[in-house]
C-alpha cells in the first residue's frame, strides 16, 4: 500500500517549522554564549586587577622604603596626593566618568593619617553604570591617573539590556590626611 504524497502546503509548513527551531536554537545558543562569554571576562578581569593592585602596591611601597637619594623620595612622593588635594582627586575621578561615558560617583571616603614625612593614604568606594565596555574603559582611566593608587576591589554585574553596575575601591598615597 504506497501512501500519498505530502501537499505543498504541508511541506511548506514542516519546512518553516523546522527553520524556526533552528533559528530559535540558534537566538537561544547566542544568548547562552554571551552570558558565559560576559562572566569568564569578568572574572579574569577581577583576578587580573586584584594580581596587579597587589604587586603596584608593593612595589609602591618598596621603592618608597628602599629610595636612599632625596631626589628618589621626591619623585616617589610626587606621585602621592598633596597637601590640600584630596578634594580634587576625588573630583577628578568622577569626572573619568564622564570621560568613559559611565555614570560614577564615590559613595564613601576614608582616610589614614601620615607618619613623619611618609604620605598616609585615601580610600574610596566608588560606583558606576554603563556598558560593560565602558565601565572596563572607566577601570583603565583610573589606573593609568598619574597617583600612586592600588585598587582593593572590583565588582562588574549585568544589570538589563546593555547596562552593567560596577563598584571599585581606591586607596590612595595622599598627605592630605588628618
Amino acid at each position: 500500500m504506497m501512501q500519498d504524497a505530502p501537499s505543498p502546503a504541508t511541506l511548506s509548513r514542516a519546512l518553516l517549522s523546522g527553520a524556526v527551531c533552528l533559528v530559535m536554537f540558534g537566538a537561544l545558543s547566542t544568548v547562552v554564549w554571551m552570558v558565559y562569554s560576559a562572566r569568564v571576562t569578568a572574572s579574569d578581569a577581577e583576578a587580573s586587577v586584584a594580581l596587579q593592585s597587589a604587586q603596584s602596591e608593593g612595589l609602591r611601597r618598596a621603592a618608597i622604603q628602599g629610595a636612599t637619594t632625596k631626589n628618589e623620595r621626591a619623585a616617589l612622593m610626587a606621585l602621592a596626593i598633596p597637601a590640600g588635594g584630596n578634594a580634587p582627586f576625588i573630583s577628578s575621578v568622577e569626572a573619568l566618568g564622564k570621560t568613559a561615558r559611565v555614570t560614577a560617583s564615590v559613595s564613601s571616603v576614608g582616610a589614614a593619617a601620615s607618619a613623619g614625612d611618609a604620605p598616609g593614604s585615601l580610600t574610596l568606594s566608588v560606583q558606576f553604570s554603563g556598558t560593560y565596555a565602558q565601565g572596563l574603559q572607566f577601570v583603565r582611566l583610573i589606573e593609568t591617573m598619574p597617583t600612586a593608587l592600588s585598587v582593593g576591589s572590583l565588582s562588574l554585574q549585568y544589570d538589563t539590556g546593555n547596562n552593567w553596575n560596577g563598584s571599585l575601591s581606591l586607596s590612595v598615597l595622599s598627605f592630605d590626611t588628618p
